[in-house]
């Protein structure tokens, strides 16, 4: 099946609607787009789901300028990550979930691993996205490491040899 435009200046879309015992109409809209070179899919009136002409995936997010970008946030840094989560507002957060959750960094291309923050603590705790949990590890931006929460620079590892 083909679905062609009435003519160039126009984005084709495909509708796909259902309607609830209620009567309540719901729709989902493939669509391409002309004049942006994109495609996308929108559910509820708006746009969840983009693909643009180069490739990259916008989730969220209309124009998308990574890999993969999840969120409605912009991405500040001219070096484009694979991935990059940035919510229009409130915090960005990742879950994994499983027996034995895991993050791998595979350097075998060389370098090594970094964290970067943008001059900010690094915090690791127990507990979960619900509540703050209990702070066990604080590595400081200023060099140290601090335990189970205390953050005061007496207290902390600042000058290990």
């Amino acid at each position: 099946m083909t679905i062609t435009a009435a003519n160039n200046n126009q984005e084709t879309r495909l509708n796909v609607k259902g309607k609830a015992s209620d009567g309540t109409v719901h729709t989902v809209s493939l669509t391409a787009k002309r004049s942006s070179n994109r495609g996308s899919i929108e559910v509820g009136g708006s746009e969840k789901l983009t693909i643009t002409s180069d490739g990259y995936i916008g989730v969220n997010q209309t124009a998308p300028t990574s890999e993969l970008q999840v969120g409605g946030g912009t991405n500040p840094m001219t070096a484009k990550p694979t991935l990059h989560v940035a919510p229009s507002s409130g915090n960005a957060a990742m879950s994994l979930r499983g027996g034995r959750p895991s993050i791998y960094f595979d350097g075998t291309s060389g370098g090594h691993t970094r964290f970067l923050t943008d001059s900010t603590d690094i915090a690791i705790s127990t507990g979960n996205l619900d509540s703050a949990g209990t702070e066990r590890f604080r590595f400081r931006t200023g060099g140290g490491l601090c335990f189970n929460g205390d953050t005061a620079a007496a207290n902390a590892l600042d000058d290990y040899e």
